[in-house]
C-alpha cells in the first residue's frame, strides 16, 4: 500500500521560529548591556541592533536552506 506524501513548506513557522529568537536575543543582549554597565537608552539601542541583524542573518539563511531544498 503506497501514501501519497505531501511537501508542506510553512514559511510562517520558520519566520514566527527567526523573530522570537531574534527577540530573545535582542534582549539578552539589552540586559547583558546594562549588566556591564551601559545606561539604559545604550542597552535599548544595543538590543534593537543586535535584534535586526539576528531576524536579519536568520532569515537570509532560512531562504538559503529553502532553495537549497527545492
Amino acid at each position: 500500500m503506497s501514501a501519497t506524501t505531501s511537501a508542506c513548506d510553512h514559511r510562517v513557522y520558520h519566520v514566527v521560529v527567526v523573530a522570537l529568537v531574534s527577540v530573545i536575543t535582542g534582549l539578552v543582549a539589552g540586559i547583558g548591556s546594562v549588566v556591564l554597565g551601559q545606561t539604559p537608552l545604550t542597552a535599548v539601542a544595543s538590543g534593537g541592533a543586535v535584534l535586526a541583524f539576528t531576524y536579519g542573518a536568520g532569515m537570509t539563511a532560512v531562504s538559503h536552506v529553502s532553495k537549497r531544498q527545492q
